[in-house]
């Protein structure tokens, strides 16, 4: 697989973190200005769906065919496509959620969502990640129970996945190159453990694909740097969190990208070097093609596997 079975879609704006294929054809995603737009079936035009006003991330549509909206400043949404009202899952939890970013939706309306981190905000969660103080949440909300706290002490809770029998979910942890599991059924129901670990990147969101895979996106290589760092004193990790680009060095221009079964085997790996995408913080497969999303871009990206 090469750079030119890559097709670019500018977006009016700055980083479409999330790219959610939608049946027909089109595609979601959310901006860094609080919009939501409507990506067209040809991967060229779109349309603006609207503004949560804060900064949504994670996108998934329900059973009941509204969409759930991790938002990194206003928590968990859910969007009417009838009445194009919003409603806030979080707003009355009573926990401390204030980095909402990404979900998984049971066959019963259970939403599984990550808040990244307790101690930043989105402009500064590569220092959480820098640092390594565990402070992510795993949590489950229902429409009988509200939310409820599953797991804690996570470095940098990010993406979520649900496995296809509803016996556990999958979440991962940027800051230390891993994906986590909860079991919610069976022996073991309420327990978790390592799924996988010592991936070659750090993973951000992670979706099931039409295939039946778990599709890693992973933003940098998990480089011999960052192992270092993590493994160092808290006083230097906090020094390397604050360090200029010049001290860190140049960040990477790739597009790393895993596929694992539920095993945790590694059924497709592809690394690629390029200046035209990167920094990939989304994968999602559908039907022989992946849809990419990144943080950092102003672009969607489509490959043709």
């Amino acid at each position: 697989m090469g750079l030119e079975n890559i097709t670019i879609c500018k977006v009016p704006g700055k980083g479409p973190e999330d790219v959610l294929p939608l049946p027909d054809g089109k595609f979601l995603t959310g901006l860094d200005d609080g919009r939501i737009i409507l990506i067209d079936e040809d991967f060229a035009s779109w349309s603006e769906l609207l503004n949560t006003g804060g900064r949504p991330l994670g996108l998934e549509i329900c059973s009941s065919g509204k969409l759930i909206i991790c938002d990194a400043e206003k928590g968990l949404l859910r969007f009417s496509f009838t009445t194009k009202k919003i409603e806030n899952l979080s707003e009355h939890s009573g926990l401390n959620l204030p980095f909402c970013n990404n979900c998984a939706v049971s066959n019963g309306g259970a939403i599984f969502f990550s808040s990244s981190t307790s101690r930043f905000k989105i402009g500064d969660s590569s220092k959480d990640v820098s640092e390594g103080i565990p402070s992510g949440v795993l949590c489950k909300w229902s429409p009988s129970r509200g939310i409820e706290k599953l797991m804690d002490g996570l470095y940098f809770a990010n993406g979520v996945v649900l496995s296809p029998d509803e016996k556990f979910v999958l979440v991962a942890e940027t800051g230390r190159a891993r994906i986590s599991r909860y079991w919610l059924a069976g022996e073991l129901k309420g327990t978790s453990d390592v799924f996988c670990e010592n991936l070659p990147g750090l993973p951000d969101n992670i979706n099931l694909g039409t295939d039946h895979l778990i599709w890693v996106a992973m933003v940098v290589s998990t480089t011999s740097t960052i192992k270092k760092v993590w493994a160092a004193p808290y006083y230097l990790r906090w020094l390397y969190a604050r360090a200029p680009k010049s001290v860190k060095g140049r960040q990477e221009k790739i597009i790393r990208i895993m596929a694992l079964d539920f095993h945790g085997e590694v059924k497709c790996e592809i690394s690629l070097e390029s200046e035209k995408y990167n920094f990939v913080t989304s994968v999602r497969e559908m039907n022989g093609y992946l849809c990419l999303g990144s943080i950092n871009q102003e672009s969607a990206a489509r490959i043709r596997l």
